[in-house]
């Protein structure tokens, strides 16, 4: 070959490598969006960050790929394109961002011919287009497709060059273009238009001449005045198609904002000497207040001239009006002389007109309170009612006055609500110093205000008045009684009780006596009772006393006639848990059929209203719904089970969802139960949630059904994909179960032979003495353990177990004994503590914290947690062991075993099991890196429990090796270091919530505020609109009160964050996923006073412990560890 002929292929190759590259990179390009397209629509806002960070990451060439995908409407091949440009237009935060993508956008306005395609491109250029896209823009304004667009662009983009291309178009445009063009140009107040809008203003189209009149108005501009006022007058002032008197009147508005008082002035009186007919009455009412503003002390006469006018709605605009200008010395002199030439309604209306203008002591003592004994009854209604607005308490005693006056049923009703919005508990005693020399009618409203006051003082007073002659204040009085009594009011209410049988009269002193109970009055009760046992049963229920049901019992049990049905009522109406159980009883005695539906009403309610941890009151809801007689009494337990947010109640519900009479009680339910809440609580997860909700989706029904399956779809797409609880008892046999085969340290030692013959033995014994019956296990006589085929490592269980008199059982824990089982009553053998405890421990505690056993025959719920060798124990929701140390009873020298089975024990007596479901976890703690562990870190938190931490461990609790706060109701304040640091480096990741609001203390106490008595690292989503307005110090990453954070550095919501905290002496930084956000000295920073001017006496601590600082938002923190630099 010759060489020229080798550089020429050679010279070829080189050109043509480059455009193949490029082909290769085009391909891949397209693969990279396409992959990133597949996932859209997010799930939710993390993912939808995430993805628009990938595409912003393929630079132009990506954009590029991702904009040559839009087709036109209709084409379901660019559907997936559009959500991917929908995502960088909604997502694009920063300058440089927004740039690149409308840089894009722009590009392919260009490139396509589409119309619709362009429409799209120019709307969403709307949203983030700038100046540079105004010259693209522009042009389009001349397009009768795409004007519309076009402008909304341009006034989106809202600068200098975008306004002028609006102004130089609007000329040359046809009628409906222009109109578009003149509102945007008065939206701007574009003053450079004015010339070509005064112009427009001449046009014979009745629409453009009306937008262009508006945007004169808006533009405000002194030389449109004659204009606008001609083009009103040719309308007669009045309404007409081009709306001219209507933008006379914006005008007006703005000269007036815009503090032109002289103009303003003219355009009023010419509007007001034009305007003189009834329909007219707007634009007069315009006129006056314009004037009103610009001349407060000139149209005074006007106003009240104008008061005489038309009919009473008008002259109460005009006040409206007035009141604008009526604090002034002349006009309050001015208007004070009509008000007092005035006579009913008018009169009465001015004065709540001059009240308005003038709330203060001076006007209402010299003109309001003497209103109080005019001879109009309106002005005294009227002026009752403005001292009541006052607020101020000084005038109670005139107001009482005045209603000692009254006698007019209306009258006396405003009065008694006028004193009543001043006079508080303290005024009891003025206000029953009045009763005395009152009225009957008059009384009456003085003892129920007394009543409406809670004015336990004047019970003598209330109680006296009981005996009155006259039946309404005698009523009066009884209703009165419970809300002035107290306990030691007791004897005279026993008194009163035992003379009278009238039934209205006993009820209200019932009631009194129940309102004031103490342990005084208790006592008391109890010696009246056998005297007044009817009178008094209805009582009992408020008392908190074992005694008081006992007492009620035995009058239900063994009264007879009305004593008998005054016990059940009180049954019915008991204040707490107590009561449930003899309720529940009783719909279960067939002999007592006539109670039984008041009964299991009764019974669901108290139920639901109780104290009872969740997990008993499902128990006890399960025990009834056997009892429940027709649908509704069905439908009434599904409901209240859907308000017991447990992962078994869930379960109980589901079991409904095919049932055609309770299917949408009971996916209602399910719904109520398995999404998060309003405040915040997280919903369910798992397979198990997961197929409940999918099976339930369709039968919902009513008129929110179809809202209610958008939300349901929306959180099971947003659901993780976890496994949850699973069950290990399928409710027909014992499949997944085998015999017991010695002890885990035995099988060990067993070769796989010996094994499989000794299991194959085991197993044939199972079915002697174990069972399956109505979805539960149940076990009789001699046999051994039924274990699970399968071993377990870490694990949380639910278990709900029922065992018999004296019955005696427990649950081996990986294949070890045992968290116990037994019958309360024998104390033979200690059983008094309780089930729930590790039994077999020695070293460890052995026993339950407390007592929380239902009655022998009761069905009781464990939830037991199993993390390394420690255990947690609720029994029927009551902690009864806290995260103790299981011993391995098997060999006390070994640690538990890291997975075995678990075991239902057989000990001799019958028992039973159900709901039995397991969920295994995920334990495995943060594990230092080589580096860290070189540089003398410590892991802080191990992932499994709060070990080495103090304070709350109500709401912070731990799951899936992280540490969450789920805050209740009640604050449960801190979660501390056990131990204190002084100089200290802390790193952790942490996870937010919407307006999440948390803090790192530092050398905290275990009391008081941290951010004052320590110091504070704010850990907040400062992107919440709730904080919209912080203080520099505020933000997250600051030293609270000292030392402000940079900002911009969090993560979207619901990535995980990483931060480091360095802590010597006195100084501080704060590194927030690899930014340093804060360093400083925090004695420096305050030197000159503190940013919040607060005292800070914890900035002279220099040891505490850390702290995570629980704010009312859900938080989850992991990869705690720290190193001491103290050593």
């Amino acid at each position: 070959m010759k060489p020229t002929t080798f550089i020429r292929i050679a010279l070829f190759l080189s050109l043509l490598i480059p455009q193949v590259l490029w082909a290769q990179d085009q391909r891949l390009m397209k693969t990279k969006v396409a992959d990133v397209l597949a996932l859209l629509p997010a799930t939710d806002n993390p993912q939808a960050l995430r993805l628009y960070k990938e595409i912003i990451g393929f630079g132009d060439p990506g954009i590029a790929a991702l904009t040559e995908g839009v087709q036109p409407n209709g084409n379901a091949a660019g559907i997936p394109y559009r959500y991917g440009v929908s995502l960088l237009t909604h997502y694009a935060t920063s300058k440089e961002d927004k740039a690149q993508i409308e840089r894009a956008y722009l590009a392919a306005l260009g490139k396509t011919s589409d119309v619709e395609v362009k429409a799209y491109f120019i709307d969403n250029l709307k949203l983030i287009g700038s100046n540079a896209a105004v010259t693209v823009l522009a042009p389009y304004i001349s397009d009768k497709d795409l004007f519309n667009q076009a402008v909304s662009a341009l006034v989106s983009i809202d600068t200098d060059d975008a306004r002028k291309a609006i102004a130089n178009a609007v000329a040359s445009q046809p009628a409906e273009t222009q109109i578009k063009l003149i509102k945007s140009l008065g939206t701007f107040k574009y003053k450079p238009a004015l010339s070509s809008i005064t112009t427009l203003a001449a046009s014979n189209d009745p629409q453009v001449k009306k937008q262009a009149l508006w945007a004169l108005a808006l533009l405000a501009d002194a030389t449109s005045s004659n204009l606008l006022l001609a083009e009103a007058k040719k309308v007669g002032f009045k309404n007409d198609p081009t709306e001219a008197t209507v933008a006379l009147v914006e005008y007006l508005h703005q000269i007036t904002v815009n503090g032109n008082a002289t103009l303003a002035k003219e355009i009023s009186n010419t509007m007001l000497e034009n305007t003189p007919a009834p329909d007219q009455q707007h634009f007069r009412l315009a006129a006056l207040k314009g004037l009103t503003l610009a001349d407060p002390d000139g149209s005074v006469k006007v106003l009240i001239k104008d008061r005489s006018l038309f009919d009473s709605e008008y002259q109460k605009e005009v006040l409206k009006v007035a009141v604008l200008s009526a604090n002034r010395p002349e006009a309050l002199k001015s208007w004070t002389k009509e008000y007092k030439k005035a006579t009913g309604a008018a009169q009465a209306d001015i004065l709540a007109m001059l009240s308005k203008a003038n709330r203060n002591a001076g006007f209402i003592e010299s003109t309001v309170l003497p209103a109080l004994s005019s001879k109009e009854q309106q002005t005294r209604m009227t002026a009752a009612a403005e001292i009541a607005a006052s607020k101020d308490k000084k005038y109670v005693a005139a107001l009482l006055d005045y209603l000692l006056r009254s006698t007019d049923d209306t009258e006396l009703a405003a009065a008694k609500a006028a004193t009543l919005q001043l006079a508080g508990k303290e005024n009891g005693a003025l206000i029953a110093q009045k009763i005395e020399t009152a009225q009957p009618k008059n009384k009456v409203a003085l003892v129920q205000m007394l009543g409406a006051r809670r004015a336990t003082d004047q019970f003598d007073v209330v109680a006296k008045l009981t005996a009155s002659n006259d039946a309404a204040v005698k009523s009066a009085a009884f209703e009165a009684l419970p809300a002035v009594s107290a306990g030691s009011n007791t004897p005279a209410l026993l008194t009163m009780l035992a003379a009278t049988e009238n039934e209205n009269e006993i009820k209200a002193i019932q009631s009194a006596l129940a309102s004031g109970l103490d342990t005084n009055s208790v006592a008391l009760l109890d010696a009246a009772y056998a005297k007044e046992k009817t009178k008094l049963l209805p009582v009992l229920p408020y008392v908190k006393d074992s005694g008081a049901l006992e007492k009620v019992v035995a009058s239900f049990y063994k009264g007879e006639g009305k004593e008998k049905e005054v016990a059940f009522e009180a049954l019915t109406h008991w204040q707490n848990n107590d009561a449930a159980r003899t309720l529940l009883a009783i719909r279960k005695d067939e002999s007592l059929k006539k109670y039984h539906a008041a009964a299991f009403d009764a019974f669901i309610s108290q139920v639901a209203a109780s104290t009872w941890p969740d997990d008993e009151k499902l128990l006890l809801l399960r025990e009834v719904m056997p009892l429940a007689a027709n649908k509704d009494e069905q439908s009434n337990v599904i409901e209240a089970a859907g308000r017991v947010r447990t992962f078994l109640s869930l379960m109980f519900v589901s079991q409904y969802i095919d049932d055609a009479n309770l299917s949408s009680a009971a996916s209602r339910s399910a719904m109520q139960i398995a999404l998060p809440t309003s405040d915040a609580k997280p919903g369910l997860t798992g397979v198990e949630v997961r197929n409940t909700l999918q099976h339930m989706l369709d039968k919902l029904t009513g008129a929110d059904s179809q809202y209610e399956r958008i939300d349901i779809r929306t959180y099971m797409e947003k659901m993780p994909y976890t496994k949850g609880y699973e069950s290990i008892f399928n409710g027909k046999d014992l499949s997944g179960w085998q015999g017991l085969v010695e002890n885990p340290i035995a099988r060990s030692k067993m070769t796989k032979e010996v094994l499989a013959k000794k299991q194959a033995e085991a197993n044939a014994k199972v079915k002697n003495n174990w069972s399956v019956k109505d979805g539960c296990i149940y076990f009789q006589g001699d046999g051994a353990n039924l274990c699970t085929a399968r071993p377990y490592g870490d694990f949380e269980m639910l278990v709900d177990w029922k065992i018999s008199k004296n019955g005696d059982s427990g649950i081996y824990l990986r294949g070890s004994p045992q968290i116990q089982i037994w019958d309360l009553a024998r104390i033979d053998v200690g059983a008094q503590v309780g089930s729930g405890g590790l039994y077999n421990n020695q070293k460890e505690r052995s026993t339950p914290l407390v007592v929380a056993d239902n009655p022998i025959g009761e069905w009781n719920t464990f939830h037991i947690k199993m993390i390394g060798d420690r255990v947690t124990v609720h029994l029927n929701g009551v902690l009864v062991v806290d995260n103790v140390v299981m011993e391995n009873y098997w060999d006390r020298t070994l640690p538990i075993f890291a997975e075995e089975a678990i075991e239902l024990q057989a000990h001799g007596t019958e028992l039973a099991f159900r709901n039995l479901y397991v969920k295994e976890l995920n334990s495995k703690p943060y594990q230092l890196t080589p580096e860290e562990k070189a540089q003398g870190y410590n892991v802080l938190f191990n992932g499994k429990d709060l070990d080495g931490w103090v304070g709350n461990k109500t709401d912070y609790v731990v799951e899936d090796n992280t540490i969450a706060i789920y805050p209740t109701n009640e604050s449960h304040g801190n979660l501390n270091t056990e131990k204190e640091y002084s100089d200290f480096i802390f790193r952790f990741e942490f996870q937010l919530t919407p307006g999440a609001n948390n803090g790192l203390g530092i050398h905290a106490p275990l009391e008081g505020d941290v951010a004052y008595v320590g110091k504070e690292i704010q850990i907040l989503d400062n992107t919440a609109p709730v904080y919209s307005k912080l203080e520099v110090y505020q933000y997250h990453g600051s030293v609270y009160g000292i030392i402000p954070a940079k900002r911009e550095f969090l993560k979207p919501l619901g990535e995980w964050n990483y931060e480091e905290v360095q802590v010597k002496g006195d100084n501080i930084k704060v590194t927030l996923n690899g930014t340093v956000i804060v360093e400083g000295d925090v004695k420096k920073a305050s030197k000159n006073g503190t940013l919040d001017h607060k005292d800070h006496p914890g900035l002279n601590s220099h040891k505490g412990h850390i702290a995570f600082l629980g704010h009312g938002t859900v938080v989850k923190f992991k990869n705690i560890r720290i190193k001491d630099l103290s050593k």
